[in-house]
């Protein structure tokens, strides 16, 4: 911000906008509104009914038991045959679970780039090409094409904000 003496004002801790000539500006007040406090019991219901409903929460549940558990326990056994047999259950439920999540795995829709450019024009624009699947390593040298990553997280925010807009009366732009 200039003010009058072509001095660059900056902003204090304080709130108040202040500048190297001795200018104050006061603060704007901004009214407290609580517009989401009304509708967030009814967001809670929908979500918590989603998360109870799906597999990928419940994975991510029993994962975070299984790892508390793992922390908890502060020895590993030290007999060969079972520490392996151990890393085999893991190993075994780990492939369980990958293969579960390919199963379930959401296909997105079509992106299309809209430009400032092509706004004006016909058609959708160019669609949007996925960005190529990196390939890992597994620990004993085999190749393995992982599939992106599904964020169940975001995508609740997601479905909680469509809800949301819902309720308050505005049009829903997307619903992936």
């Amino acid at each position: 911000m200039m003010s009058s003496a072509g001095v660059v004002a900056t902003s204090s801790p304080s709130g108040v906008a202040v500048s190297g000539a001795g200018d104050t500006i006061a603060a704007v007040k901004f009214p407290v509104t609580d517009r989401v406090g009304p509708s967030l019991a009814a967001l809670r219901v929908r979500s918590g009914k989603r998360i109870g409903e799906s597999h990928d929460f419940a994975d991510l549940k029993s994962d975070i038991k299984r790892y508390q558990k793992l922390r908890e326990d502060k020895s590993v056994s030290l007999n060969e045959t079972q520490r392996q047999g151990e890393k085999a259950d893991l190993e075994a439920r780990n492939k369980a679970a990958k293969v579960a999540r390919l199963a379930r795995a959401v296909v997105l829709p079509p992106a299309y780039e809209v430009t400032l450019k092509n706004v004006n024009q016909p058609g959708l624009g160019d669609l949007v090409k996925p960005k190529p699947v990196p390939e890992t390593a597994t620990p004993d040298g085999d190749e393995v094409a992982t599939i992106p990553a599904d964020d169940i997280i975001l995508r609740e925010a997601q479905k909680i904000l469509t809800d949301y807009a819902g309720m308050v009366g505005q049009p829903v732009i997307s619903q992936r």
